[in-house]
């Protein structure tokens, strides 16, 4: 799409170490030699795949040091370009409001894994529990495990046989070692069950 300087005004920043593109507030790239700007590509993450997700970040291919496949997220552009480089290395771009498609510069901020990961179960996005693809149990089989472990009542290979699965899976889930933000609501177990 052929663009002026009229369409963006002051708004265009210049990606660092590709200075022939630049991004705008609206989260665009484009190129400023050639006056277009890049169509982006949704291309959904390695780990996120595996765990079952559906999350997907709109990439750009343009030329930047250290980077021979020229696939470069658009968020983390708009986020070098409006907020500078990362603090660290190990710094990521995180979305403030869990939607991986919204690139704007005010949505956009630098955060470690850990507060990017708080974020979330802040925005209700982790793939936890019944919904990742993997999960054998479900939140009302794991609350009676830990009821039945609590009684003193509980036989693994039985649940096992019962729920159609190992009885590592049954031993870890009744102990807090898989499922542990799962907590019960006072009562809640014993209804369940």
């Amino acid at each position: 799409m052929n663009w002026t300087p009229e369409h963006y005004g002051p708004f265009l920043v210049p990606v660092p170490d590709a200075p022939q593109y630049a991004v705008t507030d609206l989260g665009h790239v484009v190129n400023r030699v050639k006056r277009y700007r890049l169509e982006p590509h949704l291309n959904q993450s390695q780990a996120s795949r595996k765990a079952g997700a559906r999350i997907a970040y709109y990439r750009v291919g343009i030329p930047l040091p250290g980077r021979p496949d020229r696939k470069v997220m658009v968020h983390r552009l708009v986020c070098l370009a409006f907020h500078g480089p990362p603090p660290t290395p190990a710094h990521q771009c995180a979305h403030d409001d869990g939607n991986p498609h919204h690139n704007l510069p005010g949505n956009l901020a630098w955060k470690t894994a850990l507060e990017n990961a708080a974020d979330t179960l802040r925005h209700g996005n982790r793939i936890r529990g019944e919904k990742h693809r993997s999960s054998i149990l479900k939140e009302p089989d794991v609350l009676s495990l830990r009821a039945l472990a609590k009684a003193g009542k509980l036989n693994c290979l039985a649940e096992a046989k019962r729920l159609r699965c190992n009885r590592r899976t049954i031993s870890a889930a009744a102990s807090g070692e898989t499922w542990g933000w799962l907590q019960a609501e006072p009562c809640d177990a014993a209804n369940r069950s």
